[in-house]
């Protein structure tokens, strides 16, 4: 319930402060004593839209102030635990700064906030139509309308005999059976396409898995086919590389041979020289491996036009299923694991359904 109501330089108003007890509370007057000013101001703490011509003249801001107990209320208390701001004392502050030429300011018990948590809290607090009973109920004198309301008098049945509990749990199963119903209707509904999209998936995750795709196969279809097509090129490369460095009679090697035996012949000379040698004795072996490497990998090359032609015509199908499920292998994988799992939901959607309707008849059973 609304405790306490301070109001400072807020229209007519320069100073007032309010308190409320339980239960009604009646503010009457003569027309102009300010009755709308003060509710207008009540409404502000609501959320309602501030202005700065509502300051009152000669003042630079306008402070709107109320004080809430909410001790019956766990849901605005969780809300305010939610938001990171206490209230250990059951207890929320209010406050409603109007500054002229600047954005007004809220605060939640001394926590600078926004407007719309404003609202978010403060609005159920106020509203006979919220999920719990009202901190506030404000009833203008031609609100006698809510009496034909058929709406209203449930909410004041349920306020009265202390039942809003049973009704938000009867009201969450009764959307969550809604909620399954319209499930099975879908269901039920999609199972006349169903045949026609479970031969098309199965076409599709039949294409797929016929091919029996690996990870990262399409870069090394790609690899592979070049390689074969320019097996003669590679092979020549090796040629040269082997007659330049090894086999010519001016090869490198036969260069580093005579280099070597010249400096052995000097190193009698001069010792130091068997030293400075050692980094050619160096690239004399790895030129040795190198070319024994090249010699190697180039007769592993299987120039077999039958093997070109079946990796060319494993790339072209894969090229195939690039243009219908994705760029990469990866994505062809992942197509593929999407149409197992809307499959399997096909083929199981009876049983879906069954289970559907006894879940819903299980939870109104236990209601």
């Amino acid at each position: 319930m609304l405790l306490e109501l301070k109001v400072s330089n807020f229209a007519i108003i320069e100073n007032l402060h309010v308190s409320f007890k339980e239960g009604l509370n009646i503010m009457s007057g003569e027309t102009g004593a300010g009755k709308s000013v003060l509710l207008k101001s009540l409404s502000l703490l609501m959320g309602g839209k501030g202005s700065s011509d509502t300051i009152r003249t000669g003042a630079t801001q306008a402070t709107i102030e109320g004080s809430f107990d909410i001790s019956s209320r766990p849901d605005i208390q969780k809300m305010l635990h939610d938001m990171g701001i206490e209230a250990d004392e059951h207890t929320l502050i209010v406050r409603r700064v109007l500054s002229s030429g600047d954005k007004s300011k809220v605060y939640l018990n001394g926590s600078l906030s926004t407007l719309n948590s404003l609202r978010d809290i403060v609005a159920p607090m106020v509203e006979l139509a919220g999920h719990s009973a009202p901190l506030i109920e404000m009833t203008g004198q031609h609100e006698n309308r809510n009496l034909m309301s058929k709406h209203y008098h449930l909410d004041l049945l349920d306020q009265y005999a202390g039942t809003w509990d049973k009704r938000l749990l009867f009201t969450e199963k009764f959307n969550r059976y809604h909620a399954i119903f319209a499930e099975i209707k879908k269901l039920e509904s999609d199972a006349k396409q169903k045949a026609q999209r479970l031969d098309f998936l199965t076409y599709q995750r039949d294409e797929i898995a016929n091919l029996d795709l690996s990870p990262g196969e399409d870069h090394e279809l790609e690899v592979e086919v070049k390689k074969l097509k320019n097996s003669n090129r590679i092979g020549a490369f090796v040629d040269q590389a082997e007659s330049a460095l090894y086999t010519d009679d001016d090869s490198a090697i036969s260069r580093l041979n005579a280099i070597l035996k010249k400096g052995l012949e000097i190193s009698n000379v001069d010792p130091q020289i068997a030293a400075k040698l050692e980094n050619l004795e160096q690239a004399k072996t790895l030129i040795d491996e190198s070319i024994y490497d090249l010699r190697q990998y180039a007769n592993k090359i299987d120039a077999d036009p039958q093997r070109l032609e079946e990796a060319e015509s494993r790339l072209s199908d894969l090229r195939k299923l690039q243009k219908k499920y994705g760029a990469t292998v990866d994505d062809i994988l992942k197509a593929l694991m999407e149409m197992e799992i809307e499959i399997s939901n096909l083929q199981n959607s009876e049983s879906r359904v069954e289970s559907l309707k006894k879940r819903s008849f299980c939870d109104f059973e236990r209601a």
